[in-house]
């Protein structure tokens, strides 16, 4: 009975640490998944501001003067 004993003692040890392994690599497949969401919204932010830049720069290509134009916010000097 004592090695029975045994046996079932590290048949429980071993199946905790598959269990662990497998709640480790869901645990990481989360991360991942939340990495990979957080780095396309940055790239598309990324994105949306060069866009914008590329209209702004084609638009003063197109009427340079337009870039001193009083906007409001010019300091009284």
């Amino acid at each position: 009975m004592n090695w029975l004993a045994v046996v079932a003692a590290a048949l429980a040890l071993l199946r905790s640490f598959v269990e662990y392994l497998r709640d480790r690599r869901r645990i990481d497949a989360a991360v991942a998944e939340a990495l990979l969401k957080s780095h396309r919204e940055a790239l598309d932010a990324i994105d949306r501001a060069r866009r914008s830049r590329a209209h702004v720069r084609a638009d003063l290509e197109r009427d340079p003067a337009r870039l001193m134009q009083d906007d409001g916010f010019r300091r009284n000097d």
